[in-house]
């Protein structure tokens, strides 16, 4: 219960980080990825919220809706972004306002649901494993390779793989991408490396 307990903290102490590094800077205006962001990171941290209140009191009556939600739409949603990002990379002028997010986030509600009543939850994790794969990837070695970016996509192939083969239920198992994904936002803007 304690590591579950810790586990939640972190997952939310990430959330709120995400929350953070998505805010819009002095004197501009707030983008459509950045409020996709936020609005994933604010998702994450109802649900871990949620689940600390029921390793507290018992009370179990939202858990459910925000776990789903946690999965099937926050995590897809951050995954989409990068999506765009990496397509903006390779040169397409794919600028979505906050507008076209939102109907993103709704369109990810509406695929859960379709996917919920034939019984194929799984595929939607499957999907978002496989895209933010590919999303990574093309993001580190487009237009400069950064090998910091490479090793965080690496570890996102790596973890994508162990989600497919034991597909954990634990909302803390969203610490993981979630962290990743963090970490990769952050690091794009370290100076590339120099290849020989």
């Amino acid at each position: 219960m304690m590591l579950d307990v810790g586990l939640l903290i972190l997952l939310l102490a990430v959330s709120l980080w995400l929350c953070w590094s998505a805010k819009p800077h002095q004197d501009t205006e707030w983008s459509g990825e950045q409020a996709a962001d936020m609005a994933s990171g604010l998702i994450l941290a109802a649900a871990a919220i949620g689940n600390l209140w029921l390793q507290i009191s018992g009370n179990d009556s939202a858990i459910l809706l925000l776990d789903s939600l946690a999965w099937y739409a926050a995590l897809p949603l951050l995954v989409s972004v990068r999506m765009i990002q990496a397509a903006q990379g390779l040169g397409m002028a794919w600028y979505w306002d906050r507008m076209i997010w939102g109907r993103v986030l709704l369109a990810l509600c509406v695929v859960f649901e379709l996917c919920r009543r034939a019984n194929q939850l799984d595929i939607i994790l499957y999907v978002t494993a496989a895209s933010g794969a590919v999303s990574l990837i093309l993001m580190a070695i487009k237009p400069l390779f950064k090998t910091e970016l490479f090793v965080l996509a690496s570890l996102w192939i790596a973890m994508s793989a162990a989600y497919v083969l034991y597909q954990p239920i634990n909302i803390s198992g969203l610490l993981i991408p979630t962290f990743l994904i963090l970490v990769f936002k952050l690091s794009r803007h370290i100076p590339p490396t120099k290849s020989h």
